[in-house]
């Protein structure tokens, strides 16, 4: 906090003389902005997705198996409002071997697409174009109704993903059996610095930052990834610091709108134990 306070103050300090009548309305903003920065501790505890049930019945619980694949119960039964593959009754059961759902996008527009409008479905730190298979970190039954997060399974894709922006939660993101349309729409981020550390056996930690629009208007989301930046770390299990030096003339990188996507990924062949990322950002309005 003390990093972003003096962070502040220094814009302050520099822009003042330049202001107007015409841009202090958009300092003023900036002096409004909200800390979306983020902290993984641990591998395999990233956010992929999130789904939630919104139907009338006691109880509706989802899990997921060794492998990735998905059930969704309702009152303890198979739902019958979306499968994958479609094979005759509908039962709740996403096979996410399967070529109908074996990305990210297909899955959640499958579950968007359910016959009873009982569940939603949205993106977090799992691209459209991710594949499902063998991703998803087992989940033993759990309660759906207000919201569940599905994390990566990080000793498979040797990554974390997380989503620089304050609007990454169920409350967030669906509301009243509603998506928002959205999610990021009207924000940009600022990243000021940045830390991370895998272990493995490879030479080097990757890091990708890229802007992330998403819309979920029509039948089938869309969604807008703009790569900004690869940073190359130091060697596998030592930490990568990135900051003000990384970004270039300017000192800080961003994304004008959208939220910030980072992957971070491990170039070794062996699989990722253990991860550390923590990164500093500030999310701001668009009026």
């Amino acid at each position: 906090m003390k990093r972003f306070t003096m962070f502040l103050a220094m814009l302050a300090f520099l822009v003042a003389p330049l202001l107007t009548s015409q841009s202090l309305p958009r300092f003023e903003r900036w002096l409004g902005a909200d800390t979306a920065g983020i902290a993984v501790s641990a591998i395999s505890t990233d956010v992929a997705m999130i789904v939630q049930y919104f139907g009338d019945e006691a109880s509706a619980t989802v899990a997921v198996a060794a492998g990735g694949d998905v059930t969704f119960q309702v009152d303890a039964a198979a739902d019958d409002g979306f499968e994958c593959p479609v094979s005759g009754d509908l039962g709740g059961i996403m096979d996410v071997s399967d070529g109908e759902c074996d990305t990210f996008g297909e899955f959640v527009d499958l579950i968007n697409a359910d016959v009873n409008g009982d569940w939603k479905a949205v993106l977090v730190g799992a691209l459209r174009t991710d594949s499902t298979d063998n991703t998803l970190i087992t989940l033993s039954t759990a309660d759906a109704s207000a919201g569940e997060e599905l994390l990566f399974d990080g000793t498979v894709t040797d990554q974390v993903n997380i989503v620089l922006s304050t609007k990454n939660a169920p409350r967030d993101l669906m509301s009243n059996g509603l998506i928002q349309q959205d999610p990021y729409g009207g924000i940009r981020i600022i990243l000021q610095t940045m830390m991370m550390k895998l272990s493995n056996a490879g030479t080097n930690t990757e890091a990708t930052l890229s802007c992330l629009e998403r819309n979920y208007s029509g039948v089938t989301a869309s969604e807008t990834v703009t790569n900004l930046t690869t940073l190359i770390g130091t060697t596998t299990g030592a930490w990568a610091t990135f900051n003000d030096a990384d970004w270039g003339t300017f000192g800080f990188i961003g994304c004008k709108h959208g939220a910030m996507h980072v992957r971070i990924v491990d170039d070794g062949a062996g699989n990722v134990t253990a991860a550390v990322v923590q990164a500093h950002a500030l999310e701001m309005e668009i009026p």
